[in-house]
């Protein structure tokens, strides 16, 4: 300061105070300083009559590291988030750096020590700020300068103000807006920076990123999907730095319900007639498969009025797409009774949900005028074996054979080899119309392999 101010009086004393007009500055110190040889470089210095004006780069605070004044100013730096050392510090006016015990040359000549003012800038502070420094001798006398510090902008890099929350989600759940207000903020949105929010998902097929009107992310959750994943959302600058922060998403998983399935046959308002010459028939009932997302098991079950309820308890209903039932057995449930007239169905269930045919239910109707004969003496003319059905078939197929009399009767299945799989039937049997499944399993009880058989009776 003694280069800006002087006294004619041999033997006087300068007292030098100062003060800022107006905002800018956290604070300011006056005090006695070594200066080092590097020092803070000025972009322009210039002096209007009395006024000094000074431009300073906020980038020229970083060449402060430390200093300390007479009055036990320390400066002091912090560390931010991304490791980037930025100086909430002092500014040496004019130029001057602490540090150093010997006095080296400056732009302003050379001095052994001088009395410096040393201003703190507020942080992150953009714009002109007023000094005012007065000298004042030992009579009181004083005199006055100023001078205008203008601190330029650069640009800062965005940070997480407030991290957002990680969240949990049921599997197919509706969208999810990101609530991004607060999330991320920048020290240069007040002289015009602003920030671009976009978002990541690191498992698009189980969270997909969108965006709505208004250019914020909205998560879509694939259907049927579930498990864990990250998404990562980055605030981006105008200068086009960028900060992210991380939300991990849960998808629970949530129990699907078995797909839709219709009814094939009998068609709606069928009639089944039962005569003595297809008594051998079968009645088989079929519907297309339901399909279940989550893989489970899935159980088939009739569901008849009441007219039709006896049906429930004949039907061979073992999984598939299949179910009969003989007109034989029909004919003995239904007897002396001319007709039966009712409408069926089925329903599908995983164990936790029941899905009906979408196309239920059928109106089936069995025609039981001929149901009076006796059944016993409905007796087959000649032996015979039928086609096996459903062929091809998983897991179980229908093997019809005729008896005209009582007969030892033999059935086994064989491979293509010949060589000998299952035995069905080794017993004697009244004479009739009869049928055996096969389960396509071995005497062992064991699946055989997928594969063309063959069967024969004796």
């Amino acid at each position: 300061l003694e280069e800006y101010f002087g006294d004619v009086d041999v033997g006087d004393v300068l007292i030098f105070t100062g003060d800022a007009l107006g905002e800018g500055l956290d604070s300011l110190v006056i005090g006695t300083l070594n200066l080092s040889s590097k020092t803070l470089s000025l972009t322009s210095v210039s002096r209007y009559g009395g006024r000094e004006i000074i431009t300073l780069k906020r980038s020229h605070i970083k060449a402060v590291m430390s200093a300390e004044s007479d009055a036990g100013r320390v400066i002091k730096t912090d560390r931010t988030k991304r490791g980037k050392s930025t100086v909430k510090s002092a500014l040496v006016i004019p130029s001057l750096e602490v540090g150093s015990a010997n006095m080296t040359t400056t732009r302003f000549g050379s001095r052994s020590d001088s009395t410096a003012l040393i201003v703190y800038p507020t942080e992150n502070f953009v714009g002109d700020i007023e000094i005012m420094v007065i000298a004042s001798d030992t009579s009181g006398e004083f005199a006055a300068d100023t001078m205008m510090l203008t601190i330029e902008n650069i640009n800062d890099a965005p940070f997480v103000s407030n991290s957002m929350d990680d969240m949990e989600v049921d599997e197919d759940s509706e969208p999810v807006t990101l609530d991004i207000n607060g999330v991320f903020d920048d020290a240069d949105i007040l002289i015009g920076d602003s920030l671009t929010v976009t978002a990541q998902s690191l498992a698009d097929t189980l969270v997909i990123v969108d965006y709505d009107s208004n250019s914020v992310p909205v998560l879509l959750f694939v259907e049927n999907g579930h498990g864990e994943t990250e998404i990562v959302v980055t605030a981006t600058d105008i200068a086009g730095l960028s900060v992210d922060d991380t939300v991990h998403v849960i998808v629970v998983s949530v129990n699907d319900a078995p797909g839709d399935f219709t009814l094939l046959s009998p068609e709606h308002d069928a009639t089944i007639t039962i005569t003595p010459d297809n008594i051998s028939d079968t009645l088989w009932f079929e519907w297309t498969a339901s399909i279940d997302i989550d893989g489970d098991s899935l159980i088939y079950e009739f569901d008849a009025s009441t007219d039709l309820a006896f049906i429930e308890g004949l039907l061979q209903l073992e999984g598939g797409t299949t179910a009969w039932v003989e007109y034989s057995v029909l004919a003995e449930a239904v007897d002396a009774v001319d007709t039966v007239s009712g409408d069926w169905s089925l329903f599908v269930t995983d164990g936790a949900d029941t899905v009906d045919a979408v196309n239920g239910a059928f109106t089936l109707t069995i025609d039981a005028v001929a149901m009076s004969v006796d059944l016993k003496e409905l007796i087959p003319d000649e032996f015979a074996l039928y086609q096996n059905y459903p062929n091809p078939f998983n897991p179980v197929t229908l093997i019809k054979y005729d008896l005209p009399e009582q007969s030892h009767v033999y059935i086994i299945i064989y491979d293509m080899l010949g060589r000998q799989v299952r035995t069905l039937i080794n017993q004697n049997q009244d004479a009739g119309f009869k049928s055996m499944k096969w389960d396509a399993n071995d005497d062992r009880g064991k699946p055989v392999s997928a594969g063309i058989y063959l069967y024969q009776i004796k």
